[in-house]
């Protein structure tokens, strides 16, 4: 069933979600679960606990659950005014309220629950696939070759540090070219100033969203290091991406992101000097062992701990261990 919601920055997530759970109750559906993502939603768990109260078809009965999987950490993201940061706040008020299980698909999110509100959501981590290169000659595309490009994968939000990348970059003195993917929904004053820096260094290339899933697996696959600005929220796909291509990856220095990489990578601080040094030691000749070794490392990781198969199965047995609960 898919659902068309209004698309307005400030509503398109809880107007999708109404939707859906209107679709849910309307039709009286028999539902054993109802998985509700993203804490924005919160509030609108408390529909489905009013629905149960008043005996609802498909809400009402033994053994029906309600989940939501909080995602991150959304009142850090500086996009969000001073309003928007309240109401994820208030939401994450709401959700260790409102009766519902929660999921995070990072123990430092879970651990921050815990601390805050004295509920430790489920722990299932997200998915990624492992990638290998197929078709390498598609990179003519954008005119770069396998090996000779530094990748960086993003949404062009402040926290993500797109702009801190850039400017890093044209600092590093190397053949390399930088490629961008991504972009932003909506347009604002930050996303106009990322796309000015990229235009002043012709070895920086902007894609935008890109969509085809071969192109950006040999993106991923080719790249001679990518490097991951995100440092707010739980595990982030496109980190997760890389790994599971083999990257060897220059991560944000976060909870969050050591979490994932571990030992895999190297990490660096919010400075542009820093990141600057990070990359330089990636491009070294004799640090090429290392790097080698952190994209097997990596790989490995994504096998043991991020295979989709694995993720389900854990929703799977969570669903059926708390639906049984009397």
């Amino acid at each position: 069933i898919y659902i068309r919601e209004p698309r307005i920055k400030w509503l398109e997530t809880l107007a999708h979600t109404f939707l859906a759970m209107g679709e849910a109750l309307l039709r009286r559906r028999q539902f054993d679960v109802y998985l509700v993502c993203n804490l924005a939603n919160s509030p609108l768990l408390w529909l489905l606990r009013v629905a149960r109260l008043a005996g609802v078809t498909g809400v009402a009965g033994r053994g029906k659950k309600v989940f939501l999987n909080v995602d991150g950490m959304e009142w850090k993201r500086s996009k969000w005014n001073k309003w928007g940061k309240s109401y994820y706040r208030l939401a994450a008020w709401l959700a260790v309220r409102s009766g519902a299980e929660l999921i995070a698909d990072s123990r430092a999110v879970g651990d921050y629950y815990l601390r805050k509100y004295g509920k430790k959501p489920h722990y299932i981590s997200y998915g990624c696939e492992l990638w290998e290169s197929k078709k390498p000659a598609l990179l003519k595309k954008l005119g770069v070759e396998p090996g000779e490009f530094i990748l960086q994968v993003t949404r062009f939000e402040p926290e993500n540090n797109v702009l801190l990348t850039l400017r890093a970059f044209k600092k590093l003195e190397s053949s390399k070219k930088l490629v961008v993917v991504g972009d932003a929904v909506y347009e604002s004053s930050y996303t106009r100033t990322i796309k000015k820096e990229a235009g002043e260094d012709n070895r920086i290339i902007r894609t935008g969203f890109i969509y085809d899933r071969e192109l950006l697996r040999e993106l991923f696959c080719n790249c001679a290091f990518y490097v991951h600005g995100n440092e707010v929220g739980g595990t982030n796909p496109s980190l997760l991406e890389a790994m599971g291509a083999g990257c060897f990856v220059v991560a944000r220095d976060v909870p969050f992101n050591r979490e994932v990489l571990r030992e895999a990578g190297i990490y660096y601080q919010k400075d542009e000097e820093d990141l600057r040094q990070k990359m330089e030691w990636a491009l070294r000749p004799e640090n090429s062992r290392r790097v080698r070794a952190g994209r097997v490392m990596a790989r490995e990781i994504i096998r043991q701990d991020y295979q989709w198969d694995k993720v389900a199965n854990e929703y799977v047995r969570l669903f059926g261990k708390e639906i049984n609960k009397k």
